[in-house]
């Protein structure tokens, strides 16, 4: 059976300024946090409608969001959505992070170390200091990307790639999520209030 995105029925919606208040009703949660979340057409799954910042309140199935951008139309009343969270909890913990935990850098390639599978297939990792490789290969500059760990932006020295990001020494946060939720405090607004 192939997975399904969640469905969001719109309870109430209203918007004060730049803050829209969304309450809506879903019809099955995942696991990842509730917010912050994409709220995407069913007529054109591709089409983003709006994004659910923070959760605010919730009953049962009933969830309260607020959204911080004048720049979109609250949604339909009793109609219906596809609902998408965001990040898993280390994500969010990201967005929220300070900015003295980030360091920019420039992305360098590092060597990879290769281990092969019972069943043939080759798995490989960043090789880190102090590492015992066993029986692993070593690939001089195997280690030739990361990506952002919040937009999946690919971040590498290779041609056509950005290669300045953000990184606390385990993680890479691109510049537009590092500027976007880092630095600016946003991320300090998404997900649960307390």
């Amino acid at each position: 059976m192939a997975y399904e995105h969640p469905i969001a029925k719109v309870i109430n919606t209203c918007q004060d300024g730049d803050t829209i208040q969304t309450t809506i009703q879903l019809n099955r949660t995942t696991g990842l946090p509730i917010a912050p979340a994409l709220i995407y057409s069913n007529d054109e799954p591709k089409q983003l409608l709006l994004e659910l910042h923070r959760l605010i309140a919730r009953e049962d199935d009933k969830f309260v969001f607020e959204t911080y951008d004048e720049n979109v139309s609250p949604l339909n009343i009793n109609s219906t959505y596809i609902y998408i969270p965001l990040w898993s909890k280390d994500q969010l913990e990201i967005a929220q992070s300070s900015s003295e935990r980030w360091h920019k850098e420039q992305f360098k390639e590092q060597d990879m170390v290769t281990f092969s599978s019972d069943d043939g297939s080759v798995i490989g990792r960043k090789v880190e200091q102090d590492d015992e490789i066993g029986n692993g290969t070593i690939v001089p500059g195997g280690w030739d990307h990361e990506h952002c760990e919040l937009c999946y932006k690919t971040i590498s020295a290779i041609e056509g790639y950005d290669s300045i990001a953000y990184t606390d020494k385990k993680n890479w946060v691109c510049e537009q999520c590092y500027e976007k939720y880092i630095l600016s405090g946003f991320g300090l607004k998404m997900g649960e209030a307390s």
